[in-house]
């Protein structure tokens, strides 16, 4: 197994942190909001001025987005370092960026189609920002897998990636494909969340992974020779 630096087993344990401090919000945040119903509201609406302590899914958002830029640190020096290791890491970093601009600029309203709304209503530049942001972090949940899968396929130590990053990669495509197509539209809420879930879930079990890796190699300190 390849010597890690010291420094980069705190930015891999932030592959799992964010992925917990975004589901623990929105887990919390859907148990105490009021006219919320989970089967078709998207995650997102938990955010908005009219939810109930809308910054505390904020927060959620932002943790997970500059988590998700820390851990495409400890990917990259994973897999290699940034000659090696591929698109993975450049992807993830899109992916927390888009994060994180989603949490700033949020959705007008808690409900994707509130009773009594005009009919002329038009959402503001902020929801679309937020719409776009989201649509990139998807993208990414869908490519990153498949970065890792090709990468994984090139070294022997990561084979065992291959098939879980494409499983992961089809199941969040299907869910998203479904949502997008608005056959299940009354079950929106609950599509959405497993096009979140499992990319985040992917996302903290190759964290750990790399935690338990690292913890069998010897680690680096700065202007150390890594052993032969």
């Amino acid at each position: 197994m390849r010597a890690v630096p010291r420094w980069s087993k705190p930015l891999a344990a932030l592959g799992v942190i964010g992925p917990v401090a975004f589901t623990a919000a929105w887990v919390r945040q859907t148990l105490v909001q009021d006219g919320y119903a989970v089967r078709r509201e998207h995650i997102s609406g938990l955010a908005a001025p009219d939810a109930q302590d809308p910054q505390v899914m904020a927060g959620g958002f932002l943790a997970l987005g500059l988590s998700s830029l820390g851990f495409a640190r400890a990917v990259e020096q994973h897999l290699g370092g940034p000659h090696r290791s591929g698109v993975a890491p450049m992807l993830l970093r899109v992916a927390g960026s888009s994060v994180v601009v989603a949490g700033l600029f949020r959705r007008d309203m808690m409900l994707l189609d509130p009773p009594g709304r005009d009919p002329n209503y038009r959402q503001s530049w902020r929801n679309d920002v937020h719409d776009i942001a989201s649509g990139v972090a998807f993208v990414c949940g869908i490519a990153i897998p498949i970065a890792l899968a090709a990468r994984a396929r090139r070294d022997p130590e990561l084979a065992s990636l291959v098939l879980p990053a494409m499983v992961e990669s089809g199941v969040t495509g299907v869910a998203l494909g479904v949502l997008g197509s608005n056959v299940l539209e009354s079950w929106s809420g609950i599509l959405q969340r497993a096009a979140v879930t499992v990319p985040l879930a992917g996302m903290a079990a190759l964290a750990v992974g790399m935690l338990r890796a690292s913890s069998r190699s010897t680690p680096l300190t700065p202007g150390a020779n890594p052993p032969m």
